[in-house]
């Protein structure tokens, strides 16, 4: 055998094996976009409900609808002494909440820190509601999983911002 056919073989053989990763092109880039777009247009669709009808009127429909469920016991106490009584400022950093989600996530922007937010606001309207997070009667389940996977996905820097703002400021994590 020649040096160079050992030096090839040796040196193919040494290399990292190559993993399927989200940005090697190996997963199409489509599987984290689809859930990122849908996922603000229902959040932008429902801040414009909030404008509508103000969310102070909603925040109060919502939470003094509850069916006395213990579960959810330690919830409605705080709903009922912090967020009734102050239901206008709940109500507007609720409508600037989900105007951040839906626009973050429609354009690949902080899509990580969106989803964070987005999976808060989601966990707070199912304990609103009172309901279990395995009852099919409720979307807001799902709703998390496809952030979770938009997040760990990186969805951002598919079709996003994030792409470019990942490039220039490759420490910072929330792109």
């Amino acid at each position: 055998m020649t040096d160079a056919f050992v030096t090839s073989t040796v040196s193919a053989s040494m290399a990292p094996e190559r993993r399927p990763s989200l940005h090697s092109g190996t997963v199409p880039p489509l599987l984290v976009v689809l859930p990122r777009v849908f996922l603000g247009t229902i959040f932008l669709l429902a801040s414009y409900s909030k404008v509508v009808t103000p969310a102070s009127v909603q925040i109060a429909a919502l939470l003094n609808r509850s069916d006395g469920s213990p579960m959810f016991a330690w919830y409605r106490a705080f709903a009922h002494s912090i967020v009734m009584p102050h239901a206008v400022i709940f109500g507007l950093l609720l409508l600037i909440g989900e105007i951040y989600v839906g626009i973050a996530l429609l354009f690949g922007i902080t899509t990580r820190l969106a989803c964070a937010v987005a999976i808060f606001l989601l966990i707070n309207f199912m304990c609103a509601k009172e309901v279990m997070p395995w009852n099919p009667a409720i979307c807001d389940t799902p709703d998390i999983v496809l952030c979770v996977v938009t997040m760990i996905g990186s969805g951002g820097r598919s079709w996003g911002l994030d792409s470019v703002l990942h490039r220039r400021f490759p420490t910072i994590s929330i792109w």
